[in-house]
């Protein structure tokens, strides 16, 4: 999955229910920083 369909499917059940996978900048929660930080990550 790459990171534009991160973004669009943070809010899905899917990645709402795994902050341990997703959670990408370790807040406790999913949200567009984790996209961000993912970014950040691989670039």
């Amino acid at each position: 999955m790459c990171i534009r369909d991160r973004f669009s499917n943070m809010d899905s059940d899917s990645v709402q229910l795994n902050t341990g996978a997703y959670d990408f900048n370790e807040n406790g929660k999913i949200d567009f920083a984790d996209v961000t930080a993912l970014y950040e990550e691989v670039n």
